[in-house]
């Protein structure tokens, strides 16, 4: 039985790799993750749990552990009821972090996610007139208390983010399977 579960868990990460492939090319091209895309995903992450859960329980270990994802889910979910994501960028996290419930990968996502935003910010703000606009918009945000964006804003201005997310549950993965 061990064999098949070792031969199965590349083709798992495989299937999981293509499927943040496909929700980061959708979210480039359409600027939205629909919910067909990332709910039934989160369904299979919660099954998954479950199971494992249940596996546990029955040999007498704790399931703790398998719960180490749902301060990850909170958090993810403030951010979205603050408007500082979108729905479908925080169900694909919900997703990522069902699956990498740790530091390491908070971490890692960060790390992705921040590097490539300056550099998108660098690239579109890079000249001192823009570069000025940006400021400008921000102490406007500033002195009227509006830090975060509204919803609407949100989706007509916000930066494409899920590709972000899924590249780095990518590198997540062959960190994994490396180890």
């Amino acid at each position: 039985m061990h064999e098949v579960a070792n031969l199965l868990e590349p083709v798992g990460w495989s299937v999981f790799a293509l499927y943040l492939s496909l929700v980061g090319a959708w979210d480039l091209k359409t600027r939205r993750v629909p919910n067909s895309l990332v709910l039934p995903a989160v369904g299979i992450v919660l099954f998954w749990r479950a199971v494992r859960i249940v596996v546990l329980l029955h040999v007498g270990l704790s399931a703790m552990p398998e719960l180490a994802f749902v301060p990850y889910w909170v958090g993810v979910f403030m951010l979205w009821r603050l408007t500082i994501m979108g729905g479908g960028d925080a169900k694909l996290l919900m997703v990522l972090f069902g699956v990498f419930p740790a530091v390491e990968f908070l971490l890692l996502l960060l790390a992705v996610a921040g590097l490539t935003m300056a550099a998108v910010l660098a690239w579109r703000y890079g000249r001192r007139r823009r570069l000025g606009l940006l400021v400008s918009g921000l102490l406007f945000r500033l002195r009227h208390g509006r830090i975060f964006p509204t919803e609407s804003e949100l989706t007509a201005e916000g930066e494409p983010t899920a590709f972000l997310f899924s590249i780095a549950g990518m590198v997540m993965i062959v960190l994994v399977s490396l180890v």
